[in-house]
This record gives structure tokens, C-alpha cells and sequence, in this order.
């Protein structure tokens, strides 16, 4: 084991705003795909055929926790806001990025205890 390593990484957040819109409306959060060859019964915002391949996608909360099991201790998180084609979409990711477990995408740096 290295000491005093550091742990960068971001991802997609299952408690993102749009995830929860999705559950809502009965839909499938984008980031946690049931098939590996389509992204079915997502909103219609997204392409079916455009799949992402994201079978596990954490809570901001629950990459925290695993973090500080693993011997990290959090040090800066950032919301992170990806390809952004519609106005009300930077608009609502503008709003929830001052919460940041409802951020769609979040980044973590990390320091080893």
C-alpha cells in the first residue's frame, strides 16, 4: 500500500436531479442500465441506441462512504456538468450544483489516511 496517495475521480451520480425526475416518472435512471445493448425505458431526452454502459452508478453520498472505508479521507468535491445541449437543462444543473448530491455528475479528490 502506497502512503499518503491521493484518489481523484468523478462519475455519474445515481441521486442526480434527473435520475430522480426519471424514477418519478417511472422511467430508468440513465446511469444504471438493465441491458448492455440498449438504454431502455429512459426519458425521451435520451437516444435508446446511445447506451452508456454504466451498470453501477453510486449516490454522491455512498462514493463518500466507500472512499472513507477504503482509507480516504475526502478532501474537495465539484459538480460536474456534461454536454450541454438545452438551456433549461444548464439552467436545473446550475440550480443543483449548490447541492451537490443531486448534481448529475460529481468529482472527488481524495487523500489516504
Amino acid at each position: 500500500m502506497v502512503d499518503n496517495g491521493w484518489f481523484w475521480v468523478a462519475t455519474p451520480n445515481l441521486g442526480s436531479w434527473m435520475n430522480r425526475i426519471s424514477l418519478l416518472t417511472g422511467h430508468q435512471p440513465r446511469n444504471v442500465e438493465i441491458s448492455r445493448d440498449r438504454a431502455a425505458g429512459v426519458l425521451s431526452v435520451y437516444d435508446e441506441d446511445d447506451f452508456l454502459n454504466h451498470v453501477h452508478a453510486p449516490t454522491y453520498k455512498a462514493l463518500l462512504e466507500l472512499l472513507q472505508y477504503y482509507g480516504f479521507d475526502p478532501i474537495d468535491s465539484v459538480p460536474i456538468s456534461p454536454y450541454q445541449d438545452s438551456s433549461l437543462v444548464r439552467v436545473l444543473d446550475w440550480v443543483f450544483e449548490h447541492r451537490i448530491g443531486w448534481s448529475r455528475r460529481v468529482a472527488v479528490l481524495a487523500r489516504q489516511r
